[in-house]
Formats: structure tokens, sequence, C-alpha cells
């Protein structure tokens, strides 16, 4: 040992800088290649191109930016630190920072491949403010990442020091070459990205926010890189061809008692400023004495539309997929499977666009009018066996007719108010109201309603949302919380089905018992991407620009960031 501090008191400090600085190129060559081959999960979530061009920049870009950022990270912090003199230390230090600094990179990594974006303030401020973005991203990969890299960065220590001695023996021209091949990509990846810039060639321009600090990540570059900015096409929309995911992860069920059974109606054509005392009575009178939601909104125009949403949870981008693959409703299949009775019993009805008429194990009975449905539904309701759980699904439509006039439309909603008493005293006089949850709302607004808007009509859009629970703690309670179609299927679950997983796990809702406060809900219409809030709607277009629209106005805006990354998560949660 005393031999050995002897040796290391012979070098001088300009020696130990030397072996130090000597040491550090081959410390560098060798994680170059590493950051490199970490440096393939971008190309491989890199947007689809087809153009021979944008492929070679993608290529080309992959090998110089990777390697430019790991020669940053040693001119900036490793370089510097040589001069401390100490050949040892700095070894230890360098690979200490060169383990942090591959681990930013793999989580960075990790965050692209799952929801296109790069590590920034915006996004560490979800990242601690919403862990794991509640769409199952999660870092349990690092435990095993860590002990690799760790295990990488010790030998490359080994092997550098070997070098230094190999090197001053024989002439070696291979990092020389690798280095003038990457110097070269480099330059030759940024000139295509001058030119593609000036000439505005697309499928170059949609791959500038792939590598990390290569481009600064705006809104316009995010949406670009989800295929939202494209030619004019909403590529971003279809999801087709593409794997899904539903749900996120196996259903957790615990058995809830007393079980509850579901009456849903649907009141469609029905917007929130027709409910009051004088046309509908009873179901204002209900409202006073059940959980109402006085900011429920609908995120599509399309009676169709809404019924997927509210029957699977999620967006319509992934009807044709689950209809292509049969997949049916998380709910719906957990309701089979625990036995529960299930109808859907509806009024003028086109059951040829139909989301229901293709589940199984579901009786599907169209009638001609409001009234006949609800006499069929009273007279299922008194067939049922009184140990058997149901499920109940009445939707009236005559609302929905072209030709209303504004008196027409009064008769109907007191003939429907007369047809809900009717309901709720078949309910009682059976001794189901004590087990039933009952909820009424609507999947498709009052379309003589405008409120001069032509993305969103909100003011058709607004619509009653009423549960009536046997719990009596919560009636006659008034919930300003933005809701949606969406969180009905969430609700169930957890309170009827005794679901247990997180509702993101196979939903965009949230349960509605104790709702919590939530900035927006997205939605779409044709190719623009909506956040509907409490007061206003932020539409952003597929040419880049946003603005607020509220009222038939609109207001210009700089694009948010952090909110079109928890869209887009919202978007894509169940692409597998």
């Amino acid at each position: 040992m005393h031999q050995t501090l002897k040796i290391l008191n012979v070098f001088s400090y300009k020696e130990q800088v030397a072996r130090s600085n000597s040491w550090g190129h081959h410390f560098l060559f060798l994680n170059i290649l590493l950051a490199i081959f970490i440096g393939s999960v971008y190309v491989y979530a890199a947007p689809h191109t087809v153009s021979f061009i944008s492929f070679i920049y993608l290529l080309i870009t992959w090998f110089g930016q990777m390697s430019f950022l790991a020669f940053l990270t040693y001119l900036i912090i490793l370089f510097p630190i040589s001069f401390i003199g100490r050949y040892h230390l700095y070894r230890i230090i360098s690979v200490i920072i060169a383990c942090i600094a591959f681990i930013i990179l793999l989580v960075d990594a990790k965050l692209f491949l799952s929801a296109r974006v790069h590590i920034s303030a915006t996004v560490l401020s979800l990242i601690f403010g919403d862990l794991d973005f509640k769409t199952g991203l999660n870092y349990n990969f690092l435990w095993i990442a860590i002990p690799i890299v760790i295990g990488l960065e010790l030998i490359f220590a080994k092997l550098s020091t070997r070098e230094i001695y190999r090197s001053r023996l024989r002439n070696n021209y291979f990092p020389t070459i690798i280095a003038v091949f990457l110097t070269i990509s480099f330059v030759a990846s940024h000139s295509i990205h001058i030119w593609a810039d000036a000439t505005r060639h697309e499928d170059i321009n949609i791959l500038r926010p792939v590598f990390p600090a290569h481009y600064p990540m705006t809104a316009k570059s995010f949406l670009s890189n989800h295929g939202w900015i494209k030619t004019n096409t909403l590529s971003g929309v279809s999801t087709a061809d593409i794997a899904i995911r539903y749900p996120l992860e196996p259903l957790s069920v615990a058995e809830l008692k007393p079980h509850r059974n579901m009456v849903m109606v649907f009141i469609n054509g029905m917007s929130y400023s027709d409910l009051n005392a004088e046309t509908m009575p009873n179901l204002y009178n209900l409202k006073q004495n059940s959980q109402s939601f006085e900011n429920h909104y609908l995120p599509y125009n399309s009676l169709e539309d809404n019924d997927f949403a509210l029957t699977y949870g999620i967006p319509i981008q992934y009807r044709s997929t689950f209809k292509s693959k049969n997949i049916a409703p998380v709910i719906v299949d957990e309701m089979h499977r625990q036995e529960y009775l299930v109808r859907i019993i509806s009024s003028n009805y086109d059951a040829q666009n139909s989301n229901f008429t293709g589940f199984r194990n579901i009786n599907f009975d169209n009638l001609k009018s409001d009234s006949e449905a609800v006499d069929k539904a009273c007279n299922y309701i008194n067939s049922i066996d009184s140990d058997r759980r149901f499920a109940l699904n009445i939707s009236l439509n005559s609302l929905c007719q072209n030709d209303l006039t504004e008196q027409k439309r009064a008769n109907i909603l007191k003939n429907i108010d007369k047809e809900l008493q009717k309901l709720e005293e078949t309910l009682n006089n059976s001794g189901r109201l004590n087990n039933t949850i009952i909820l009424i709302t609507s999947s498709k607004g009052n379309s003589l309603l405008n409120d001069g808007s032509n993305i969103y009509n909100r003011l058709s859009q607004h619509v009653p949302l009423i549960i009536k629970r046997p719990d009596e703690s919560i009636k006659g309670v008034n919930v300003e919380t933005l809701t949606s179609v969406y969180d009905i299927p969430a609700t169930f679950g957890k309170e009827v089905l005794g679901i247990s997983n997180e509702t993101v796990n196979y939903s965009l809702g949230i349960s509605l018992k104790e709702p919590i406060n939530r900035d927006f809900f997205v939605t779409t219409k044709g190719d623009k991407l909506l956040l509907v809030s409490s007061g206003f709607v932020t539409v952003y277009d597929n040419n880049g620009t946003s603005y607020i629209e509220s009222g038939g106005r609109h207001l210009k805006i700089r694009p948010n960031l952090k909110n079109l990354i928890r869209a887009m998560q919202d978007l894509n949660r169940f692409k597998d």
C-alpha cells in the first residue's frame, strides 16, 4: 500500500491532468456508442414517414444527435473536472456522472416512447404532480436498467484505463473514423433540417422533436409529433390499425353488499335548460332529492358518438378498432360475469347505427314511442325474480325528431315526465327502489339551442345528469364539478360492480359518488382537438393554431403544452 502511494505521488499535476484527459477521451468514445444504442428507442418511436430522404434524415440525426449529447456532457462537465489533477478521483466522478446522465436519458426515452414528450420543466411538473400521468406509464424498468448501466460504466472505465497504455504501443484509426462519421452525420442532419424548414418538407419537419435537446418542444411540434398536424389530415385520430390494450390491467373486483341494480334513462334531445318545474315537475322534484350534476357536458354532437363514449368510457377514436375486434365494454363484460340481466329498451332508435346491438347476451328492444318503451321497461321490472340483479338502459328519442316546434317539444317533455313517474312507481311497488341506482341524463342535446358557436355548442351540449341512490346521505346535493359521459362507466364500475382498479384503467372518467375537480375533458371534432372546460372550450386546430371559443367569440391564445400533454395522454391511453 505504501508502495502504491509512492507511485501515485511520482506523477506531477500536469501528468495527472494529461492522464485524466487521455482516459476521458476513451471513456467518451465508449459512452457515445452506448448513447447511440439507447437512442434507437427514439428511432423506433418516431412518427412514420414514407419518403426516403426523411428516413436518411432520421438515421443521421440518430447518430449525430446522440453522439453530440454525449460529447456535450463531456465538454461541459467531465473535461473541466479533469483539471482537479487527481486521476483516480476523476475516474470515480466520471463514472458517477455518466450513470446519472444515462439514467436521465433512459427516463426520457421511456417518456417519449409512452407520451411522445421529452423531459422538461413542464413535464417534470406533471410527473411530480400527477405521477405516471395515471396511464400505466411506470419506471419499474429502472430496477433492471440502473444496475446494467452501472455495470457498463465500470467496464467502460476499466477498458479506458487499458486503452491508455495500448494506444501508446499502436496506432488505432477506428475511433478516428467513427468520430469523423459522427461529425459528418451531425452537420448533415442540421443541413437537411435547414433545407426542410425552408421548403416546408413535412415528412422531415415532423421528425424534428424526436431526439432529446434537438428541437425545442412546442405545442405545434407536439401535435405534429403525434400525427395531429400533417398535410391537412388528422392522421392521429384513427386507431384502426394499431394495437389496443383495454383495460390497461386485469380487473380486481370486490363483492359489494347489498347488491345494486342499475336503471339508466336517457332523454335524448334534452338539454339542461329544458329541465324546469313547470314543464317537468316530477323530474325537477327528483332532481331536488338526488345528486344532480350542474356542469355535465356531452363530448360529441352525435347521439351514436355519445352512446359509444358513455358505454365504453373512452373517445370515439377507438370505435372502429373495437368493432372490428368485437371488444365489449369492460362494464358490460363484468355485468355478465356477475350474472346481471342486461336489457336495452329504446324508442325510435336507428338500430342500424346502434353501438349496443352487437353486444353479446344483451336483449335489445326498439319500440315506436316513448310510452311504449317505458311500459315495456315497467313490465320487464315486474317480471324479474326478486333475487336477480339487472341493468336496464331506457333510451327515449322522441325529442330527436328534426321537425319539432317549441310547443311540440314542451308536450313531449311533459309526457316523458309522466312516464318517469310511472317508472319510479313501478320500482317502488316492486320493492326495487331501495336497491336500485337510477341515472337520468341525455346522450344528445337540444339541437334548437345555439349559443353562436360553430365548434362546440355549449348551450346544447350542457345536459342534465341526475343520480338517485338508496343512500340518503347524498340526497339533494348539487355538484358543480365538470363531468361528462366518460364518468358513467367509471361510476357504475366502482359503485355497483365493485371494480377496485383505478378508473383510468378502463375509462377517461371519474367516479361521481365523490367527484374530484378537473380542469377539462378531451374530445374532438373533425380535425380539431377540443378541451372542454366549465366556462369555455379550448380549440387546437390541425394547423397548429389555438383559441378559446365561448358564445361564438374566438380569442387566440398561446398553446398550453402542459394541457396538450394531458389531453394526448387521454386520447392515446389505450394504445398498446
